[in-house]
């Protein structure tokens, strides 16, 4: 999987890549299954590359579904999902059984439930990406430069620029 994501995006960043016609996303989604149905038998091999080229697809194209996975509020839940995954379980045990007891009528509506803590979780996330995740990523990349002894932007930036490996 890995392997074909790397590949889809040194692919993507070394060749130009036209526009693609809105149909070609569309036989990439749909090529393992149609393959499978003439073979006869499940041809899961196909469903990652197939994919990677459903993503590149998406990419390079113009649709609504381009665009609406381009808008800002899926780049932020992009840039927040590691904070969403660190948070869901914890925030959802608490839904699942603290709330229940804290509001006894919440727990009788499940939709209700899921609802708020789909919420409360993008609200915890949110605040663990601004005042955990940022900060840290941020004291780690100083760490990195005083290790390589850069002690300013500019000056990391120059040093980088020598040498783009990181070996100092």
């Amino acid at each position: 999987e890995f392997y074909f994501g790397f590949s889809a995006y040194a692919l993507v960043e070394t060749y130009p890549m036209p526009r693609l016609p809105h149909w070609a996303t569309l036989v990439a989604l749909l090529a393992p299954f149609i393959v499978s149905f003439y073979l006869g038998r499940e041809v899961l091999e196909l469903l990652i590359p197939c994919f990677a080229l459903v993503v590149i697809g998406i990419a390079y194209s113009d649709d609504w579904l381009s665009l609406f996975l381009r808008s800002r509020p899926v780049w932020y839940l992009g840039e927040i999902s590691y904070s969403v995954y660190m948070m869901q379980w914890f925030v959802w045990a608490i839904f699942k059984h603290a709330m229940p007891k804290l509001v006894p009528g919440l727990g009788t509506h499940p939709y209700v439930l899921i609802s708020l803590a789909a919420l409360v979780i993008l609200v915890v996330a949110s605040l663990s990406f601004r005042f955990v995740e940022v900060p840290v990523r941020r004291g780690i990349i100083r760490l990195g430069n005083l290790r390589r002894g850069v002690s300013t932007p500019e000056a990391a930036a120059a040093a980088a620029a020598r040498d783009p490996g990181g070996r100092g």
